[in-house]
């Protein structure tokens, strides 16, 4: 689960969104014939689907109601990192995890996230200034840079105990070794079938990544409403942020892809997540 952002090129916007929802109101009456889809068959289900994408192809829409003949998906490999797959010219990707680049961008450069890059609200359809987005973008990226110049690559996570018993937990040292021991023993048998940096209900493991722990402070964070303990574990790791600094370059390039077309109004961001 994560973040994801699409760019697109709109030659009528509002043809286009009056088309899909046009589909989706036909869709849902169709569907609705069947009942609820809980209790509709393997078989109806299937009727469903195919009367759905006929009214589609009506409209002419693919089989899912999203509209081909007036908006063009930009997805472009990035000229400045090539090899990049989370982040190209016209797709950005965030995972909702410590690592996900709105969740460093948050933590180290002062809330400056992709969202406040690109001034977000409320809508899946976000219409940037993009002059001013690529202001935002590259203050971003210079703060990014200069906390990587002034502190290395030093990161928070958050280490959670939910749901964990008295019974769960080490009591002490030699049982916390033991469980450690434990776990270097799994990912050694396992070799590289298996993830050697991970958290699970008897803690945060990182056997194929060691960190260099600079801090460990107990603290609190909220939780479905209540305040839970936590450990904020501060660390340097070597290279933290190059690819963020890279995805950030993108987002740039992004930008300036969309600046140099004729129409630049005419291409907007699709926000899911």
């Amino acid at each position: 689960m994560g973040l994801d952002v699409y760019l697109y090129y709109y030659s009528d916007f509002e043809k286009s969104q009056q088309l899909e929802a046009e589909y989706e109101e036909r869709s849902n009456a169709i569907y609705a014939e069947y009942g609820k889809y809980d209790d509709m068959s393997e078989a109806q289900k299937i009727e469903a689907r195919d009367r759905s994408a006929q009214v589609g192809r009506e409209l002419g829409l693919d089989s899912w109601g999203t509209d081909d003949t007036y908006k063009q998906k930009i997805e472009l490999d990035s000229e400045r990192h090539p090899d990049s797959e989370l982040f190209k010219v016209g797709y950005f990707r965030s995972s909702y995890n410590s690592g996900g680049i709105d969740r460093i961008l948050h933590t180290n450069c002062s809330g400056k996230t992709l969202s406040w890059i690109f001034n977000v609200g409320d809508d899946y359809h976000v219409r940037p200034d993009w002059r001013a987005s690529r202001e935002r973008a590259e203050e971003a990226l210079e703060d990014l840079q200069n906390h990587a110049t002034r502190y290395g690559g030093l990161k928070i996570e958050r280490v959670d105990f939910f749901g964990l018993s008295k019974t769960e937990v080490p009591t002490t040292e030699e049982e916390a070794m033991a469980l450690v021991k434990k776990h270097i023993q799994d990912f050694e048998e396992k070799g590289k079938k298996s993830f050697g940096s991970y958290s699970s209900r008897e803690g945060w493991f990182f056997l194929d990544d060691p960190r260099s722990v600079v801090a460990l402070m107990p603290g609190t964070q909220q939780f479905l409403g209540q305040t839970q303990p936590c450990v904020y574990a501060a660390f340097k790791s070597e290279d933290a942020f190059t690819f963020y600094c890279k995805a950030l370059e993108i987002v740039i390039e992004t930008i300036d892809y969309v600046l140099a077309q004729p129409d630049p109004e005419n291409y907007i961001l699709h926000w899911s997540g």
